[in-house]
């Protein structure tokens, strides 16, 4: 099957140890935020037969020794969910612009940490001098 359109959202509040920050579009054309409910769309189909990349989400992590509680390797399910407005997973299909349930397939949040120093925002200039 391939789909032009889905709408979906993310129960953060299942994920205890992270917290929504911001969502990251992939798609072209975005409506919405994961908490409450987005749809998102394309103009070209796409293949629904495969896993497909729709949001990148950023989250904050709510542990101070994440490394004993949840080693970094391990993954976080994040399940998708029915939307505030419609109460449904829903896609629709292509070529017949068939509205169809949604399956929801599980993700996988990763923790990677980034680096940091301390610095000042005087050297933080000179970089760019």
């Amino acid at each position: 099957m391939y789909v032009s359109a889905i709408e979906y959202s993310v129960d953060y509040s299942a994920l205890s140890s992270l917290l929504y920050i911001a969502d990251m579009p992939v798609a072209p054309l975005n409506i919405g935020t994961t908490p409450i409910g987005v749809a998102s769309g394309w103009s070209i189909p796409q293949n629904a037969y495969e896993p497909l990349l729709v949001m990148k989400l950023f989250v904050q992590w709510l542990c101070d020794d994440c490394d004993e509680e949840r080693p970094a390797n391990q993954a976080i399910v994040v399940r998708p969910g029915p939307t505030a407005l419609s109460g449904r997973v829903q896609a629709v299909r292509w070529p017949d612009n068939v509205i169809v349930p949604g399956l929801g397939m599980t993700s996988t949040v990763c923790r990677r940490l980034i680096p940091v120093q301390e610095t000042t925002w005087g050297q933080i200039k000179s970089l760019y001098n």
